[in-house]
């Protein structure tokens, strides 16, 4: 009841009929810290890296020298693993690209596209939108449940860790100086 009231008010607040958050996001200008696109970036980033450390990488053993933690694994008994991982990896992808329930609109590849940004030898958006597809087709690859996963497939488990590892290099690292945001989360993992 109470996640159902929160995501209620949240709602409310950005639709044009409630508080109309959405023009005061949208008029926000400016990468500092506190503005829009900053608070946006930050909290992606953060999302993400639960999704790489502690829905991949704490049952992998990443943290434990290599010791896998099947216990460890999120929805454990439900064996949905998979499927809840792989909607928060394309909630991630649907605010990239400016994809979801709406229909499309403007997302952070605009905002990276507007940037001229390079990697390697083609554009930031275009390594970006790449990787995202490599994770999600290496997630999709993991079997539920993950608990079982870790011994018998955990070469596809490493997998898409690895895939997403280099995912948040992209979105942490190379976005973020793209576009002039800093990251002001704290996280632990060294990236």
């Amino acid at each position: 009841a109470e996640i159902k009231t929160t995501a209620a008010a949240i709602l409310n607040a950005w639709v044009p009929q409630g508080g109309n958050y959405v023009n005061t996001f949208i008029n926000s200008k400016g990468t500092s810290i506190g503005s829009a696109l900053g608070e946006l970036i930050n909290s992606v980033d953060q999302d993400f890296e639960l999704l790489k450390n502690d829905r991949l990488g704490i049952p992998l053993g990443k943290q434990t020298l290599g010791v896998p933690q099947p216990r460890e694994v999120e929805a454990v008994y439900s064996f949905i693993y998979s499927p809840l991982a792989l909607i928060q990896l394309k909630a991630v992808q649907g605010i990239y690209l400016g994809t979801g329930s709406q229909g499309n609109g403007h997302g952070l590849s605009d905002s990276v596209v507007k940037s001229n940004a390079r990697y390697n030898s083609g554009s930031l958006d275009a390594a970006i939108r790449g990787e995202m597809t490599t994770a999600i087709s290496k997630l999709e690859a993991v079997p539920d449940p993950l608990s079982s996963a870790l011994a018998t497939h955990a070469d596809a488990v490493n997998a898409a860790y690895m895939e997403a590892q280099k995912l948040v290099v992209l979105l942490k690292t190379d976005m973020p100086s793209a576009l002039g945001v800093l990251i002001t989360y704290a996280d632990n993992d060294g990236d």
